[in-house]
């Protein structure tokens, strides 16, 4: 379990800076729809920019902004075609099912990344 620890923590930081863009998105622009979506994108990326914001929450730039972006973009499409209602109890939970997914799959494809490298570098 230790070893998940910084995993957990960096995916609540990640849900809980989500749920903060969306709640400030939700007063400034209402509608959900890919717009909205792209805009809390590029206010994450904007986040991601300052190096206490992603030193706290231990990502890099890529592994901050594109969970919430995903999250948002595919929330709004699945809103957008009627699988779910916006602002209910499901459509959270999937956001944060969508965010957990491409958080883990990047930092999969990481860890896969320096592991080729690393046997590269050692000639195997």
């Amino acid at each position: 379990m230790k070893k998940f620890e910084p995993y957990i923590k960096t995916i609540v930081l990640l849900v809980f800076l989500h749920l903060m863009i969306n709640r400030i998105y939700s007063y400034i622009y209402p509608n959900v729809n890919p717009i909205k979506a792209t805009l809390i994108g590029l206010t994450a990326l904007l986040a991601m920019l300052v190096p206490f914001i992603r030193n706290f929450i231990g990502v890099t730039k890529l592994e901050g902004f594109l969970p919430i972006y995903t999250s948002a973009l595919f929330g709004a499409l699945l809103v957008q075609a009627g699988f779910m209602v916006s602002k209910t109890t499901e459509s959270t939970l999937v956001h944060i099912g969508i965010l957990i997914a491409t958080y883990l799959t990047l930092k999969a494809a990481s860890l896969i990344k320096n592991h080729v490298k690393a046997r590269k570098k050692a000639g195997i």
